[in-house]
């Protein structure tokens, strides 16, 4: 009927305002509009969905979750022509593999060819989201020049109007702004986006802000600021199923060694590895996880249990926001 065919549109419309809202999980709604766009032949409008939801599952830390739904969405997006849709999909996956898996080459290859038909298209809110994503692999890879992308990223959010886009741009503009040493303008874009998430009723990105706000502390080697923040954002309703919740309890563990407070920061240690926490670890948080982990389960004698999240550590992915 007319209306089963609007379904998957209106599914997909909801999901997208739904991601503002800290409260709203929208991945039951968008699993049902992948397949309802399936059955209507919509593939393109498929593979866009099953991106976003990989991008809901990556927010709750569900990364296995994650890597299935954007396999979905590139595997849909290469098996129909390139549009706006199938564009969404290939930027989003790039995003993924570049944060989670630190496949930088690869991703920065897909940002490119979505920023190349953004261009074309006169589609901002796609440019800015794939100039993001090259961006922060070039920094990654050890090209400080991927600061220029970031900050063009910042001004076609700002032009288009795009104010979801904006507050998730200036976020990762800000942590790569700290990877760099640049501290003071980390902070300054940290706090533009909190404030632009604040005037607009962002509710999920004040509460990913809220994670944020332990980093910049704990990158100042503010002991007591780090364990304040850390504390407010473990005891919002929210953040059991947050994507921030393991690099914040490694924060605290590493405040707890810090003040001899050993069998709390093992509390924490534990809690982050719990429940499948080493299949849901990626290549942005798996050195740091591991490492602030290690050390507080050496600290309390469980020496090969320590050494075992070492060498994982040191087989991850380079940061070098990891001081351990």
């Amino acid at each position: 009927s007319e209306g089963d065919e609007e379904l998957p549109a209106l599914q997909l419309l909801a999901a997208y305002g739904g991601r503002d809202l800290a409260e709203a999980n929208v991945t039951g709604l968008l699993a049902e509009a992948v397949e309802g766009f399936l059955s209507l032949g919509d593939t393109a409008r498929a593979a866009e969905t099953a991106q976003v939801l990989a991008r809901e599952f990556f927010h709750m830390g569900d990364i296995s979750g994650a890597d299935e739904a954007t396999g979905r969405a590139i595997e849909l997006a290469r098996s129909v022509p390139l549009s706006t849709a199938t564009a969404r999909a290939i930027s989003g996956h790039a995003r993924h593999i570049v944060v989670a898996h630190a496949a930088y080459a690869t991703g920065t290859e897909l940002a490119r060819e979505a920023l190349a038909f953004a261009d074309e298209t006169g589609d901002d809110r796609l440019a800015m989201h794939a100039l993001n994503t090259v961006g922060m692999a070039r920094v990654y890879s050890g090209d400080d020049a991927g600061l220029e992308d970031l900050g063009a990223a910042v001004e076609r959010g700002r032009d288009a109007g795009a104010v979801f886009e904006l507050g998730t741009a200036l976020n990762n503009y800000g942590n790569i702004l700290a990877i760099v040493g640049r501290l003071d303008e980390s902070d300054a874009r940290l706090d533009e986006a909190r404030e632009l998430c604040e005037r607009y009723g962002i509710t999920a990105g004040i509460v990913w802000n809220e994670g944020e706000r332990v980093y910049q502390r704990d990158r100042r080697g503010d002991l007591a600021g780090t364990l304040t923040a850390a504390n407010r954002f473990l005891a919002q309703p929210f953040a059991a199923d947050s994507y921030q919740r393991r690099p914040v309890l490694a924060c605290r563990a590493r405040v707890f060694l810090a003040r001899g407070q050993v069998a709390e920061a093992v509390g924490d240690a534990e809690e982050v590895f719990a429940d499948g926490g080493e299949s849901n670890a990626d290549a942005q948080t798996q050195a740091w996880l591991s490492t602030a982990c290690s050390r507080s389960l050496r600290a309390i004698g469980r020496g090969e249990d320590a050494e075992e999240l070492l060498q994982a550590a040191l087989g991850a992915a380079y940061d070098p926001l990891v001081y351990d």
